[in-house]
């Protein structure tokens, strides 16, 4: 959960400073995506060998093709702003896990082209957890300085 809200957090900094212009709640939705899509169904599934199915669409090629099979559910007129948005999102997310440390290789973002499993690891996915109230409340102070600085503008 705690990585779910920093990566929320980070994807709404990018939209705010980035692309605006884009839905923001679609960019949390992208956000949230990779993980949406893969770790539930590797619960469900942990003692069959359905689990090892469902991670490769946490990864950044199939993650691309479920955010473009969302944005079809759009109107026509709003489906490219859609894929956009939700794609954002989800490279942000992608993004900030590379910087995880991984107990094992399980990340590939050339999937289904290659098996390279990069990883940065400047710090464990739990090491946000103590920092989060803090993270939340820069988020919400950089949203409000830019919001009120769009206003005086």
């Amino acid at each position: 959960m705690p990585e779910l809200i920093t990566h929320s957090c980070a994807a709404l900094v990018v939209w705010n400073f980035f692309l605006k212009r884009l839905p923001v709640l679609l960019v949390v939705i992208g956000t949230l995506l990779p993980d949406l899509c893969s770790r539930p169904f590797t619960i469900l599934f942990a003692h069959s060998e359905m689990r090892t199915f469902f991670p490769v669409f946490h990864e950044p090629i199939p993650i691309t093709l479920i955010c473009f099979l969302l944005s079809r559910l759009f109107i026509p007129s709003k489906r490219n702003e859609a894929w956009l948005a939700l794609c954002l999102g989800a490279y942000v997310h992608e993004g900030l896990d590379l910087l995880q440390k991984a107990v094992a290789e399980s990340y590939y973002p050339l999937f289904p082209f290659s098996m390279w499993s990069p990883r940065w690891g400047i710090l464990h996915s739990e090491a946000t957890l103590p920092y989060l109230p803090l993270i939340i409340l820069v988020t919400w102070g950089l949203l409000s300085v830019a919001r009120r600085s769009n206003r005086n503008a």
